[in-house]
């Protein structure tokens, strides 16, 4: 018959919802990944850095746009170009010129070298193809690697390949979304 009597029948129900599929919704109403990830680091009381490539600064402005994010955001470190990758990450030359910019390797040492020249809690790097051009059989446009590290420096690494037929900006919005996803479901299963 109201609003109030509603929200007390859906109640049960919507937390029975939620605890099943806990790992598929993150908040509601207003939430955004961005806002949960900065509440959940805050309540934490911990530090959170990014050292973004092909989303060119997109993944810190996700978090930047929330208000009090500063409590939980060190910064970030755009290293576009291999140069920036190397004197501020301190990514190995040789690593760049085995594997390239876009692999899992220079991924997990840019998180590496991000967590210690930032000295950050969690740290997030992201390294890929967003196009138009660049791709190639072997890595193609759409291709992304995230290295995501711990405070206790255990670092998970993720591949994605995101539909090539999407623009640039679908891809590193895509990108951005997998990145703070992920970290998500990692302090979602560490849980205290």
């Amino acid at each position: 018959s109201n609003e109030i009597e509603a929200k007390q029948i859906i109640k049960p129900i919507k937390e029975k919802i939620k605890k099943q599929f806990n790992t598929y919704i993150f908040g509601e109403d207003e939430d955004t990944l961005a806002s949960v990830l900065v509440s959940e680091l805050n309540d934490r009381k911990q530090s959170l850095a990014f050292a973004e490539s092909c989303t060119g600064g997109l993944l810190s402005s996700s978090i930047t746009g929330i208000p009090g994010s500063s409590k939980v955001f060190k910064g970030s470190v755009v290293a576009y170009k291999n140069e920036i990758k190397s004197s501020i990450l301190n990514v190995p030359d040789h690593l760049l010129r085995q594997y390239g910019a876009v692999s899992e390797e220079v991924a997990e040492s840019m998180v590496i070298g991000l967590k210690t020249t930032l000295k950050c809690d969690w740290g997030i790097a992201i390294s890929g193809i967003a196009g138009p051009d660049g791709g190639s059989d072997e890595k193609p446009v759409g291709l992304v690697y995230i290295s995501i590290i711990s405070p206790n420096n255990e670092i998970k690494n993720i591949k994605k390949i995101f539909n090539s037929t999407r623009n640039r900006i679908d891809i590193q919005r895509l990108s951005v979304n997998e990145c703070l996803n992920s970290l998500r479901l990692i302090l979602l299963s560490n849980k205290d």
